[in-house]
């Protein structure tokens, strides 16, 4: 039924939360690429780096956004890590995409060399 449905993809997407933020706590939800996440974060106290990870549960809990921002020091703010899926189509990808293009050859590093002009002194 729906609602079995529903809790188990609840439990599945805090069962991945724990494996892939491990303290990681629920700080809200949202969408991206149209599809419908839920946003987790954890601070570590060592160092000061946040985390923060959203998943879609929809897609078997998809990581949709990644981000890591590192403190700074004396004010000046640290640096920003991030990763987010800006478009989700579902299904296989195109096969023309893993083609090797027209033309293309590979050359033995002999040959390549023996052609490479910058290498001419």
């Amino acid at each position: 039924t729906a609602s079995l449905r529903s809790a188990l993809m609840v439990w599945r997407q805090h069962l991945q939360t724990d494996e892939l933020l491990p303290g990681g706590k629920y700080v809200g939800s949202d969408r991206i690429a149209g599809r419908f996440i839920v946003q987790y974060q954890k601070l570590d106290d060592d160092d000061g780096v946040v985390h923060e990870l959203a998943l879609a549960p929809a897609l078997g809990c998809e990581v949709m956004e990644e981000l890591k921002r590192w403190p700074g020091t004396l004010g000046i703010p640290g640096a920003e890590w991030r990763y987010r899926v800006t478009s989700y189509q579902a299904g296989e990808p195109d096969g023309n995409l893993f083609q090797v293009p027209a033309g293309y050859a590979i050359e033995q590093m002999r040959e390549w060399m023996a052609n490479a002009r910058c290498l001419d002194r």
